[in-house]
């Protein structure tokens, strides 16, 4: 399981509405707030949550239509997007050489 931090970019997994499905944001906040509290953006969240998430494009939050970017969320519903940068193999081989050649094992 994924430790989540603030700043991570993140993806809702599971979500009470559908047209969220998928919605990518990034964690504003990590820490328990609980049902009926005001969150750290001056929200009142209607559940138990450990997050905060400002999502790129607003959300339906409510049965009523109200649409929000920033969210109280379980963390168990969001999935973190990994950075999709891999170094190339002559990237890895350089250092590689430049380690051994610093350590003089060569």
């Amino acid at each position: 399981m994924s430790r989540f931090r603030v700043g991570q970019r993140v993806r809702l997994a599971r979500a009470m509405h559908p047209e969220n499905q998928g919605a990518e944001g990034v964690v504003t906040y990590l820490g328990y707030i609980p049902a009926f509290s005001i969150t750290p953006s001056g929200l009142i969240t209607s559940f138990d949550a450990d997050c905060m998430v400002y999502f790129d494009r607003p959300l339906l939050a409510t049965i009523k239509g109200v649409r929000r970017r920033d969210c109280a969320c379980v963390t168990g519903h969001l999935e973190p997007i990994l950075d999709q940068h891999q170094p190339c193999e002559d990237d890895f081989k350089r250092d590689l050489d430049r380690m051994l050649d610093k350590e003089e094992v060569r």
